[in-house]
C-alpha cells in the first residue's frame, strides 16, 4: 500500500431506507464511485424488494451492507417516529472506533463534487482539518421524465439546508437531521473551508448570504418525476396519522425564479455512466429494479386513491401537497371530491396559503355545478 493509500481517510456512508428499492443500485453505485469505503443502509417498514437487491450488491461489494431497524417500531409511538435519529446515533456509536468519518444521507440524497472526478477522500485531505463539514444541497426539480438516473444538466435550486459529515472523534449531544448538537463548542466547515454560520432562527440552516454552489455539495432529488412524488406521498408521515404525507407544502416544483441550471463536466459525466452501466450489468439487477419499479406504480395509485380521505381530514394540506401535479387522475380525484359533498365554488378557501390550486379546483367544479 502507498504512503498516499495510508494516508487516505476511511469514510461510512450511512442511509435510513423505506421502499427505496428502485433507487439503492445507482445511489451505491454514486457513493462507491466517489470514494466512500462503506456504506450501511438501514431499512425499515419496508414493503418492496430492498432486501433482495441489497443482498445481490454485498455479494459483490461486501462494504456494502444493510441492517433492518424494525426493532424501533416495539417502542412508544414518542420514540418510534425518531427513527432516523436513533439510527444515526447507533449507527455513530457502532462505527466511531473503526472510520475516520461518518456522513448520513438519504436514499435521494447523492454527495457529489463539483468537478465530478475528485473523490471525497481527496476533497477532505484538500480541506486538511479534522472537522465537521457541512455540504449544501442542491434541490433537483421535478422531471416529466420517470425513474431517470442522475443527469449531466439538471434545474435546482437551494435552500440553505445541509447535510453533515462528522469526524469520528465528534462529541455529539444528540442528533438531527441536518446538523447535530455538538456536545462542546464546535467549528463546522463548508465545502470551500469557510465556517458554517446558520440562520439565526435555525440552526441547521446555512445563513442566506453564504448560500453558493461550491465545491462539493448534495445533489437532492426530492422530488424525481410525478409518478415517483405520488407514490412517495403514500409512504405517510410517521409524526402524525395522516393518510397521506402532508409535510410536502410546497407542492411538486419543475421551476421557481431562484432555480440554478448546472451541467456536469461532458467528459467526467461519460465516464461515470460508461462504469454504471457496467456495475448495473455486473450485477444482473435489471430484473429486479423493474420490479421495483412496478411496484412504485402501483403505489402512486394507492396514493390517489387515497386523495378523497385525505381532503375529508386535512383538505388544505392535501391541497398544498398535490399542487404542480398535472395527472388527470389526481384532478378528476378532487373535482369528484368536491362535487360529491356539494360546495359551491365560494365555499373554497381562497385566503388559504394554497390559493392556486384551489383556484384551478373551483373553476372546475364551478363548470360542473353551473354550465
Amino acid at each position: 500500500m502507498s504512503l498516499q493509500a495510508k494516508l487516505l481517510p476511511n469514510i461510512k456512508l450511512v442511509a435510513v431506507a423505506k421502499d427505496e428499492a428502485p433507487y439503492l443500485a445507482d445511489w451505491i453505485f454514486h457513493h462507491l464511485y466517489f470514494g466512500f469505503s462503506a456504506i450501511d443502509i438501514h431499512i425499515n417498514r419496508t414493503t418492496d424488494n430492498s432486501e433482495e437487491i441489497l443482498r445481490s450488491i454485498r455479494s459483490r461489494f461486501p462494504s456494502v451492507n444493510f441492517y433492518y431497524n424494525d426493532w424501533v417500531d416495539q417502542v412508544s409511538d414518542a420514540v418510534s417516529t425518531k427513527i432516523q435519529q436513533i439510527s444515526y446515533a447507533q449507527s455513530f456509536h457502532n462505527n466511531k472506533n473503526h472510520y475516520d468519518y461518518i456522513l448520513f444521507l438519504d436514499i435521494d440524497e447523492y454527495w457529489t463534487p463539483k468537478d465530478f472526478e475528485t473523490p471525497i477522500t481527496s476533497h477532505l485531505q484538500h480541506l486538511g482539518k479534522n472537522l465537521p463539514v457541512a455540504y449544501e444541497w442542491l434541490c433537483e426539480f421535478g422531471s416529466n421524465d420517470n425513474f431517470t438516473s442522475l443527469q449531466s444538466e439538471f434545474k435546482c435550486f437551494q435552500n440553505g439546508l445541509v447535510k453533515t459529515l462528522l469526524p469520528s472523534n465528534t462529541e455529539i449531544k444528540f442528533f438531527r437531521c441536518h446538523v447535530p448538537v455538538y456536545a462542546k463548542p464546535t467549528t463546522t466547515l463548508l465545502a470551500n473551508g469557510n465556517e458554517f454560520i446558520p440562520e439565526s432562527n435555525n440552526p441547521q440552516i446555512l445563513q442566506r448570504s453564504k448560500v453558493s454552489v461550491k465545491d462539493a455539495y448534495i445533489i437532492h432529488r426530492m422530488f424525481r418525476s410525478e409518478l415517483e412524488y405520488l407514490s412517495s406521498l403514500y409512504r405517510g408521515n410517521p409524526e402524525n396519522n395522516s393518510l397521506l404525507k402532508l409535510n410536502r407544502q410546497g407542492g411538486f416544483e419543475r421551476d421557481r425564479h431562484d432555480s440554478i441550471n448546472v451541467m456536469l463536466p461532458a467528459e467526467a459525466f461519460e465516464k461515470y455512466s460508461l462504469e454504471r452501466e457496467r456495475f448495473i450489468k455486473l450485477l444482473s439487477l435489471d430484473h429486479l429494479i423493474t420490479s421495483a419499479q412496478e411496484m412504485v406504480t402501483s403505489r402512486a395509485q394507492k396514493s390517489i386513491d387515497e386523495i378523497p380521505k385525505s381532503l375529508a381530514v386535512s383538505r388544505n394540506q392535501t391541497y398544498a401537497v398535490l399542487k404542480g401535479i398535472n395527472d388527470i387522475r389526481v384532478k378528476d380525484k378532487i373535482t369528484a371530491f368536491e362535487a360529491s359533498i356539494q360546495l359551491t365554488p365560494n365555499q373554497i378557501d381562497e385566503k388559504s396559503e394554497e390559493r392556486s390550486f384551489a383556484s384551478e379546483i373551483k373553476n372546475k367544479i364551478k363548470n360542473k355545478l353551473f354550465s
